[in-house]
């Protein structure tokens, strides 16, 4: 897995993020062999990002931070 943070966007604006290039695949420790993932991703994307949206709002909450439905669905459009 190789990671890179990028502080900045192509027109200089401050915009932190990261970009993550993950191998979708694993090695077999038994037969020293790597077996690569059939499916075009790790894992369910659109099931991911229910996942990770529900934790985030959680741990706004749990801060004392809440948002109205209206910020909520624009998340889940």
């Amino acid at each position: 897995m190789t990671g890179v943070l990028h502080t900045h966007a192509r027109n200089l604006d401050f915009h932190p993020h990261i970009h993550f290039i993950i191998p979708g695949g694993a090695v077999d420790k038994k037969n020293k062999l790597w077996i690569k993932k059939r499916c075009k991703y790790l894992f369910p994307w659109k099931k991911l990002s229910v996942l990770y949206q529900g934790k985030l709002l959680a741990a706004l909450k749990e801060a004392g931070i809440e948002f109205n439905n209206s910020v909520i669905d624009i998340w889940t459009e």
